[in-house]
């Protein structure tokens, strides 16, 4: 591996995205610093923030230079850097640029959650870590401290500790500016920091066009003064907190116009939405169907597999198990002990299966098909999927489990997990599901008819820009939106019932090979405007 890959997969590691001068002080001259006030930068890095501010400061200490920068350094700026080559850099560049060496200092060499301030800040600033990498017992520390404000879940995620711990660090009337991805501005799981942010103070968001090559991310700039305030801007755009929470995952939005929408039941009230499992090695397990056969190219056995800590340790999640679980596998290890496994054997030549065939289901794959689409893949299902279930078992961490398994081989409605757009489809009973296509079942009580209803609507081009607009405005698609979807209240009974019929007859024709008609996609924006 290069030098250059290595370095940018330590940083994405630990969640570090360096952030270019000129923004960082186009930001840092939005904040009205004084002489007195105290300014910190959680994760200072190369110092992109910490050098405007210092020239900010420069500009109004009425005294020489040395003395000003030896009461910055003492007085005025704070920081924390986990980074030692990062942090030595900042400080090589400060005797480069100023020709001083400060002899007191308060910027840490440490784990900004390792470090304790006894002041209140007027300022903070910074580019936080996003998307980082904690050790497991560390992040479930950092979750008991910050994972709950005000009865809101706040997602276990670097940026989130990082926001709750400095806006509580915060002075009255203090203010806060951070660069974040803007996935936090909608998605489900980010709903409790939102909640917490609308409470804490005065919020501003304004979108980045271009942040750095070094993601692909879509940046914004978060601005919070602690004090109360009855509107967040966004975009320039003044929007009433009351509003914003009456969307049901409280995003932030401007887009109020589509609040109107969302003033009956949801998707989530008829239906419920689950992802599917992630197998771990599809090449094992899944077939592409060609002319109603497959090739299968592996058979499997099963053997009992000796457990040691070495090879659990392998599998574990940054390869680090709790104390209490190395003790657990020690004892199984010191007396012999064995699980089930599974042995993967690739055949000579390949064996040519027509379908249907009683050890293969139909596997539920994304798909660029609207409405409905024919199988194009099955996986191997014997004994009720044994062998990808063992397999899964005894996998990585992440690989264990088998998400959406209760709704296995369930008719219902399924989507593109990534998508620019709601890719919805029928999904006849007997699929096994695919994490990258998620199922809408019918709950109990709901008509089956309900299917057709809410397909024809998430066919929409208004249902797209809702789920974009509002509810998700990332790529990916989760159950969970879908579920915080507007049930469409404002269209008749008799729309309804046109609606059904319309879907239902384009899925059969669908089936018989045709292809999805014009007319069919006009008449329903026709049907579901407003």
């Amino acid at each position: 591996m290069s030098k250059a890959k290595r370095n940018k997969s330590s940083k994405k590691k630990l969640g570090q995205f360096l952030t270019p001068r000129k923004l960082t002080k186009k930001i840092v001259d939005t904040h009205d610093i004084k002489i007195d006030d105290k300014i910190l930068e959680p994760s200072f890095g190369n110092g992109s923030f910490l050098f405007p501010i210092i020239e900010k400061l420069l500009a109004i200490y009425d005294c020489d230079r040395a003395t000003a920068l030896d009461h910055i350094f003492d007085k005025n700026i704070y920081g924390v850097e986990i980074d030692e080559k990062v942090y030595r850099e900042f400080f090589h560049t400060v005797k480069e640029k100023y020709n001083y060496t400060p002899s007191k200092h308060n910027l840490i060499l440490s784990d900004y959650f390792d470090v304790e301030f006894d002041v209140e800040f007027d300022h903070i600033l910074g580019n936080p870590p996003f998307g980082g990498v904690f050790d497991k017992d560390k992040e479930d520390n950092l979750d008991k401290k910050y994972g709950k404000r005000l009865g809101n879940k706040i997602k276990k995620e670097t940026y989130c500790f990082f926001t709750v711990s400095c806006v509580e660090k915060l002075k009255s009337e203090g203010e806060m500016s951070f660069i974040c991805s803007d996935t936090f501005l909608s998605i489900n799981t980010m709903s409790g920091l939102r909640n917490f942010l609308l409470e804490e103070g005065d919020v501003e968001i304004n979108p980045l066009s271009y942040f750095s090559e070094e993601t692909n991310y879509g940046m914004v700039v978060f601005k919070l003064k602690k004090q109360e305030s009855e509107f967040i801007k966004i975009n320039n755009n003044k929007v009433e907190k009351e509003k914003i929470r009456l969307f049901p995952n409280l995003s932030f939005t401007d887009n109020i116009e589509y609040l109107k929408y969302f003033n009956d039941t949801l998707i989530g009230d008829l239906f419920v939405c689950s992802s599917g499992m992630t197998v771990g090695k599809n090449e094992f397990f899944i077939r592409e169907i060609i002319d109603n056969k497959i090739a299968e190219n592996y058979d499997f056995t099963f053997f009992n597999d000796p457990i040691s800590l070495e090879k659990e340790l392998s599998k574990a999640r940054l390869n680090k198990i709790s104390e209490r679980k190395k003790k657990e596998i020690l004892e199984k290890e010191r007396v012999n002990a064995t699980k089930r496994n599974i042995k993967v054997n690739k055949k000579i030549k390949p064996e040519i299966i027509s379908l249907p065939h009683p050890d293969y289901c139909y596997y539920n794959k994304s798909s660029k098909g609207q409405i409905y689409s024919k199988p194009t893949h099955v996986i191997f299902w014997k004994d009720e999927g044994d062998a990808v279930i063992t397999y899964k078992k005894n996998g990585n961490w992440y690989l264990h489990g088998v998400g959406g398994k209760k709704f296995f081989k369930k008719e219902g409605f399924t989507w593109s997990l990534i998508s620019d757009k709601i890719k919805i489809r029928f999904l006849e009973s007997g699929y096994i599901l695919d994490s990258g296509a998620p199922i809408g079942v019918p709950k109990e009580g709901t008509d089956r008819k309900e299917n057709f209803f809410i397909i024809g609507w998430l066919h929409t081009k208004l249902a797209t820009n809702i789920m974009k607009k509002v509810i998700n405005h990332t790529k990916n698609i989760q159950s969970k939106d879908m579920e915080k979807m507007p049930y469409p209240h404002w269209v008749s009974q008799e729309q309804k019932a046109i609606v059904i019929k319309m879907v239902d007859e384009q899925i059969n024709k669908m089936k018989n090979g045709e292809n999805l008609e014009s007319r069919f996609s006009e008449d329903l924006e026709r049907i579901f405007s407003f």
